[in-house]
């Protein structure tokens, strides 16, 4: 399914958006299903799935957490999979999200968009074994890499879709970690290359003795030097995880002043200001919220949240230009998938339909949409932060507080809001 083919200079906004009736509810469903080609009656919350859907996706089974989806856009994405006007569904209970999102995507869009490109794509394993000694271990290492095209074939004979593309033992004194990083397809492929991992170690259990006369000590088919689901050093630099992918635009002047309340002065003041304490915070890139998009899209669109660390993990990049800011990003290691796990249940595709994104073929262009959204969240978020405005937009928008007659932000005597 693609994406509607709106006249990007004539792209609409959601309509309604600060009214909460069921109507309004119910205008903005119909009116994001025409507007993307998607069937979207898995959101309306009237009746459940059947259960028998969720074998496989989770056990003893009891219900739903109900978490609203709101929709950001329109996002104008010239990508080499993802091209077109978006509206991207996120799933948040946090009040201003989904309208910053949206302002940032405005600003991108009225700009000329966003230009995005996964630029590599793999899924690492690491099965360690462990010997008497490093000479062992040595010697183990470099018998694995003259043996790399049988440990491929047998790799790859357990999955129709996972390739081996490369094998790094990393020697760490008598043990060795196998770096196993495999191609996935449009899956995530957790559970494809643990099975494709386990078949390659159970052929060195057999084939490294009988060849050399060492014995290993004992073997594990995973190790933390996988870094699944965990923020590392490792995988940021090397992208041993996901899809590695860059986004760009240049923001006008004029939409800046008028969209974002912002100069590109007082906005590149503003990033500047940001870097020092970045460095003092020792963090892995530069960002301000970008895992807040990538939480509410992968929710939404049926992901393995537990990636959302690694997945959010990046760093933006921004210089002044003639007509107002350029201001780019990287997501080292964005872990999406378009089919299996969650991809396939009702309301999840959906979502990944609203974006035609479900099915093969389209886990690049997830990406894509990932990216972009997040470099416009964190545009509209850094302007906010810049002029002063964050506070009160969370105010205005986030304000959930019991209904008791708690007051707004309580402020000195004689201090007055901007």
């Amino acid at each position: 399914m693609e994406t509607p083919s709106a006249e990007v200079g004539h792209a609409a906004s959601v309509p309604h958006k600060k009214v909460y009736t069921e109507e309004a509810l119910a205008l903005r469903r119909n009116w994001v299903a025409e507007a993307t080609g998607a069937n979207l009656e898995a959101l309306t919350a009237t009746q459940p799935p059947r259960a028998n859907l969720f074998q496989g996706n989770i056990e003893s089974h009891v219900g739903f957490v109900q978490i609203p989806i709101g929709v950001a856009g329109p996002l104008h994405i010239k990508g080499q999979h993802a091209e077109g006007i978006f509206y991207v569904p996120l799933a948040t209970t946090e009040g201003a999200l989904v309208a910053s999102c949206t302002r940032g995507m405005r600003a991108v869009t009225e700009s000329g968009g966003a230009t995005v490109r996964v630029v590599s794509d793999q899924m690492m394993r690491a099965p360690m074994f462990t010997f008497e000694s490093l000479t062992d271990a040595l010697a183990f290492a470099d018998w694995v890499k003259r043996r790399e095209a049988a440990l491929k074939s047998v790799a790859e004979s357990q999955s129709r879709t996972a390739k081996l593309l490369s094998i790094h033992p990393v020697v760490l004194g008598d043990t060795v970690c196998l770096q196993l990083s495999f191609f996935t397809g449009d899956a995530y492929g957790a559970n494809m290359v643990m099975k494709c991992s386990w078949a390659a170690c159970n052929w060195i259990r057999l084939e490294f003795p009988r060849e050399t006369g060492l014995q290993y000590l004992d073997w594990f088919v995973d190790s933390n030097l996988g870094a699944e689901k965990k923020v590392n050093a490792m995988t940021y630099t090397a992208s041993l995880r996901g899809k590695r992918v860059v986004a760009e635009t240049h923001l006008k002047r004029e939409v800046m002043q008028r969209v974002l309340k912002v100069t590109p002065e007082d906005l590149f003041e503003a990033l500047v200001a940001g870097v020092g304490p970045t460095w003092a915070a020792h963090m892995l890139g530069c960002n301000v919220n970008f895992a807040n998009v990538v939480a509410a899209l992968f929710t939404a669109t049926g992901q393995d949240i537990a990636t959302v660390p690694e997945s959010s993990q990046g760093q933006i990049n921004f210089r002044l230009t003639e007509e107002g800011l350029y201001f780019g990003v990287l997501l080292p290691n964005v872990v999406v998938a378009t089919i299996g796990g969650g991809t396939g249940l009702p309301s999840q595709r959906a979502c990944l339909e609203m974006l035609g994104s479900y099915g093969t073929g389209k886990a690049k262009r997830l990406a894509e949409i990932v990216a972009a959204s997040a470099m416009c969240l964190d545009i509209s978020t850094y302007s906010a932060i810049a002029m002063d405005h964050f506070v009160q937009a969370h105010e205005r928008l986030g304000r959930n507080r019991p209904r008791t007659g708690t007051g707004p932000i309580s402020l000195p005597p004689g201090f007055e809001l901007p």
